[in-house]
């Protein structure tokens, strides 16, 4: 189908056609004439036409989630295959194999980060026990660098950083995956995130999306929205505690990597601030009443399927 370009593309080439009619004999200047009135009479409904063929036309997508656990790969396989439904032409890379295919969808399995991604899931286990200690925050660190370092030196990534063409958007997974932000801004003409849980803080105030403490739990806590006095502080002391190490201590890291590979790249906190899309895996009326902005798009239930028949 022609795009919106090669419509208007048309449109000049037919003008200076006719505006050359004068040269012509009188029989193909009648023609030519009646030609250009033609065109002037549907101009408005090819401008429209090549509007309507832009809106239309499909989209070439990347998918990363080179750092992700299971559970976040049974997130990216729906968001891909359904944008494969609508005609796009997506990408999906992670480190485990596709359960399933289809022609719009390729998926590139990064088994090289394998190892790295066991101790990514030992330091979230230990976070989940211990709390967000000094310790954590360091294997953080350490391991998500060796992930990065790894996904950076791809023959693979270092080509689509090259080439010309590219992706329509990258959608880059929104946990501990930092440090691609900057460089799927060299990917793609518009960059997006994917929560795999409901909007997180430091995300939040990259977009300019209020996140009142008052209201919304701290994510190892169990307090609900309605919190006492005591509980209000604690939480707005524990967020304020963790975005101080994320910008202190977390970004520089993977500063320093991407800064190795990619010195052209716009730094992470920049790069933040460009989304132009957050995707939830959230349902705002299950989860913590919470305000919003049109950047943040819901995807509650995305990885559910039908249920299987029971038997009787």
């Amino acid at each position: 189908m022609a795009t919106r370009k090669e419509f208007e593309d048309f449109i000049i080439v037919v003008y200076i056609k006719i505006s050359t009619c004068k040269s012509y004999s009188n029989s193909n200047y009648n023609f030519c004439l009646y030609f250009w009135k033609m065109c002037q009479a549907n101009m408005v409904y090819l401008y429209f036409m090549s509007v309507l063929c832009a809106m239309t036309n499909a989209g070439n997508v990347l998918l990363l989630t080179p750092f992700g656990s299971p559970s976040h790969k049974n997130l990216f396989t729906p968001t891909a295959y359904g944008l494969a439904e609508k005609g796009h032409s997506v990408t999906l890379v992670s480190i485990y194999k596709p359960k399933e295919s289809s022609p719009n969808v390729k998926e590139v399995v990064m088994e090289n980060l394998i190892p790295t991604s066991k101790e990514l899931v030992y330091w979230l286990c230990k976070e989940g026990i211990d709390g967000p200690t000094v310790e954590v925050l360091n294997g953080y660190i350490s391991t998500a660098k060796k992930m990065c370092e790894t996904f950076f030196m791809n023959d693979l990534v270092q080509s689509w950083v090259k080439r010309k063409e590219k992706f329509d958007i990258v959608i880059v997974d929104g946990v501990l995956h930092d440090c691609l932000f900057p460089v799927a801004n060299l990917m793609g003409k518009k960059v997006g995130a994917l929560n795999t849980a409901a909007l997180f803080s430091w995300i939040a105030d990259s977009i300019d999306s209020p996140y009142p403490y008052s209201i919304i739990p701290f994510y190892l806590f169990p307090f609900k929205a309605r919190m006492n006095f005591w509980e209000r502080m604690i939480n707005a002391f524990s967020f304020s505690k963790y975005d101080h190490e994320m910008q202190s201590a977390y970004y520089p890291a993977m500063e320093e990597i991407v800064r190795k590979y990619y010195p052209q790249a716009i730094t992470i906190s920049e790069s933040m601030k460009n989304l132009s899309l957050v995707l939830c895996n959230g349902e705002p009326l299950l989860g913590t009443i919470r305000p919003s902005v049109p950047t943040v798009k819901y995807m509650g239930g995305i990885h559910c399927r039908p249920g299987q028949a029971v038997e009787k």
